[in-house]
């Protein structure tokens, strides 16, 4: 269902795409770069690096490009990834998790037809005595070449998606103004801030 979303949301492939490669940085190191067709490069870890889609947003006679990419950042409890959201400018506007150890938490973003929003339906699950589920939908938001949060309305405490506000705010923070590439202490953050847990009951 979100794939097919995903491709409906139309224009999301164009002529001038970006293109991924990995390349060795040095004997012991490998990153991924996104190269634009006017020169910009975002890098960012290679692990799992893919790109996952290029967004053609805002205004038909204006499209302003971000291209969604996928890279690993995993931890001592396990493998996670991560959705970076990058402009044309090679910026980094907005990083969010998408999947977290063994499946405890899966984002699917979507650019919604108003061309103005990014829907980020998200699925947490963990195993105590007994499964607990939780299923919702966050927002980004274009607005002045940014990507903001946009929340439709206020978490509920206890849940996973107000767990998971904090440190998306603490991140959101972090990329204001938006950095070319990931610097160390966003990487710091995603890999410690995002530890996965069960919300307090």
């Amino acid at each position: 269902m979100l794939t097919r979303r995903l491709l409906l949301a139309a224009p999301l492939l164009m002529a001038a795409r970006p293109e991924l490669s990995l390349e060795a940085v040095d004997s012991a190191r490998r990153e991924a770069f996104l190269a634009w067709p006017k020169g910009a490069v975002f890098t960012c870890p290679a692990t799992r690096a893919r790109l996952v889609a290029v967004l053609a947003m805002g205004r038909q006679a204006e499209p302003f490009q971000i291209a969604i990419v996928g890279f690993g950042l995993d931890t001592g409890l396990g493998p996670q990834d991560w959705l970076a959201f990058v402009d044309s400018r090679a910026r980094l506007l907005a990083l969010e998790p998408r999947s977290q150890h063994g499946g405890m938490l899966e984002t699917r973003a979507a650019m919604l037809p108003d061309r103005m929003h990014i829907a980020l339906e998200r699925l947490a699950a963990v195993h105590t005595t007994i499964r607990q589920r939780e299923a919702w939908t966050d927002y980004l938001r274009l607005e002045e070449g940014l990507l903001v949060n946009a929340p439709q309305r206020q978490a509920l405490p206890g849940t996973w998606q107000n767990a998971l506000a904090a440190p998306r705010a603490a991140m959101a923070a972090l990329l204001s103004p938006p950095p070319l590439g990931v610097p160390a202490q966003v990487i710091d953050l995603a890999r410690n801030a995002f530890a996965p847990h069960a919300p307090a009951s």
